[in-house]
């Protein structure tokens, strides 16, 4: 069994009030994946790849902004993730 190591970064932050969380992840040398995660698990993934994490976290904070904060906290299909 071969062990494959990956490396990932995160970087939490607050808007209005809701924690969202911005995951890079390296998925091979000089590509790196990006998704936003909101605190119920639902993610945003992109397509496109970045060829580093700090390129693909500022990406992830620029779509924030630009896009707003209701693009990643809504649970739109995942109703069921916020009931008790």
């Amino acid at each position: 069994m071969e062990i494959l190591k990956s490396e990932q970064e995160l970087l939490s932050v607050m808007v209005d009030g809701n924690k969202l969380d911005i995951i890079t992840e390296e998925i091979c040398e000089g590509e790196w994946s990006l998704a936003i995660e909101n605190i119920h698990g639902v993610r945003s993934n992109w397509c496109d790849f970045f060829e580093s994490a700090e390129a693909a976290l500022e990406a992830g904070r620029r779509a924030i902004e630009t896009e707003g904060i209701e693009e990643f906290i809504a649970t739109d299909g995942f109703e069921y993730l916020t009931e008790n």
